[in-house]
C-alpha cells in the first residue's frame, strides 16, 4: 500500500520541527493569510481572494504532496554552483536594482544607462523597437504591443538574458546551468488541473470557448517563466549552496520572492498599511515556496512554469 495520510502529516511535522527556518516562515505565512482575509483588502476575482486566504496553505500542502508523490525515490542533483556567496549577492543586488527601477522608475531617468524598467533606459528603447517590428509583423494592435514591449522583450531582456550575462562572468555557460531540461513537464499539468480546474470550469461557464490571442498567451507564459529562472533555477541554487542546506535555500528564495511583491504603484491602494503590503508579500512568498519545493525535487522549471502560467492566465 501507499504511503497513508496520517504518515505524511507526520512527516511533515518532523521536517517543520527540524527546520525551524521554514516552520518560521509556514507561520508567519498563515498569520498573514488570516490577517488579509478578515481585514478584506485585495483586489476582486474570486480566484486572487483565495489565494490571500488560509486555503493558499492547503494549495501549498496539495503541491508539495503531489510532487512527493511523483518523485518519490528519485532524486536529482542541484546545479553545481562556483562562488556562492559572490554570486548570490550579485543576483540579489539585481533583483534589488529591478524592484527599484520598477517602483520608482519615473524618478531615475539619470540613470538610463542601466538596464531597468525606467523609460530613460536603453532596454525600453530597443524594447519599442523590437514591438513595434513584430507588431507591424503581426499586425498588432495598441494593447499587443504593449503587451510585447513589456512583457515580453523587456521582462525577458531583464529577467533572462541579463543574468545569463551576469552569470557569464562568473565562467558561466547557459547550458551548464542546469535549467533547460523539460523533466516532469507533466507534472506541471496535473497539478495546474488539480488545483486550478474549479475556476476553469467557472471562466467557461461565464465566457464559453474564447480564442485567446498568442500575444497574450506568449505574455503570460514569459510572466511565468522569468519568475522560476530567476528565482528558482538560478537564486535558490545559488542560496542552497551558500546555506549548505536545500530547505534553508528554498526558504530564503521565496521569502524574496514574497518581498519583491510588496504592492507598489496602483496596486499600492488594495494595501495601503505597511501590516497589509507585508502581509500580502508573506502570503505570496508561500506561494513561491510551493513552487520552490516543486523544483527542489524535480530540478526543472517546465512545471512550475506551467503552474505558474496557468494561475497567471486565469487570475
Amino acid at each position: 500500500m501507499g504511503t497513508k495520510i496520517p504518515d505524511l502529516g507526520r512527516a511533515a511535522y518532523e521536517s517543520l520541527r527540524q527546520e525551524p527556518l521554514l516552520a518560521g516562515f509556514v507561520g508567519l505565512a498563515v498569520l498573514a493569510s488570516l490577517y488579509l482575509t478578515f481585514r478584506g483588502a485585495g483586489p476582486s476575482g474570486m480566484l486572487i481572494r483565495l489565494m490571500f486566504s488560509p486555503l493558499l496553505l492547503v494549495w501549498v500542502a496539495l503541491v508539495a504532496g503531489l510532487t512527493h508523490w511523483a518523485t518519490k525515490g528519485q532524486e536529482f542533483p542541484a546545479p553545481s554552483v562556483r562562488s556562492p556567496l559572490a554570486e548570490s549577492l550579485v543576483l540579489l543586488l539585481y533583483i534589488a536594482w529591478l524592484n527599484f527601477s520598477y517602483a520608482y522608475g519615473a524618478k531615475i531617468e539619470g540613470f538610463g544607462w542601466l538596464p531597468g524598467y525606467h523609460e530613460a533606459s536603453w532596454v525600453r528603447g530597443l524594447s519599442r523597437r523590437l514591438a513595434t517590428w513584430l507588431g507591424d509583423w503581426v499586425r498588432a494592435d495598441e494593447q499587443a504591443l504593449h503587451l510585447l514591449e513589456f512583457a515580453v522583450f523587456t521582462n525577458g531582456i531583464l529577467w533572462i538574458v541579463f543574468p545569463l550575462l551576469l552569470l557569464g562572468l562568473f565562467g558561466y555557460r547557459p547550458g551548464e546551468l542546469g535549467v533547460w531540461n523539460l523533466r516532469f513537464w507533466w507534472l506541471g499539468l496535473l497539478i495546474g488541473a488539480a488545483t486550478f480546474l474549479p475556476f476553469i470550469v467557472r471562466v467557461l461557464a461565464e465566457r464559453g470557448v474564447e480564442v485567446v490571442a498568442p500575444i497574450v498567451l506568449l505574455a503570460n507564459f514569459m510572466n511565468a517563466f522569468k519568475e522560476e529562472f530567476l528565482f528558482r533555477g538560478l537564486l535558490q541554487t545559488r542560496l542552497e549552496a551558500l546555506t549548505g542546506s536545500s530547505v534553508d535555500g528554498m526558504v530564503l528564495s521565496a521569502l524574496i520572492f514574497g518581498l519583491i511583491h510588496i504592492p507598489s504603484g496602483g496596486f499600492r491602494a488594495y494595501f495601503p498599511d505597511p501590516a497589509g503590503a507585508l502581509a500580502y508579500a508573506l502570503v505570496t512568498g508561500a506561494g513561491g515556496l510551493a513552487l520552490g519545493y516543486l523544483y527542489l525535487r524535480t530540478r526543472s522549471l517546465a512545471p512550475g512554469t506551467l503552474i505558474h502560467f496557468l494561475g497567471n492566465s486565469l487570475g
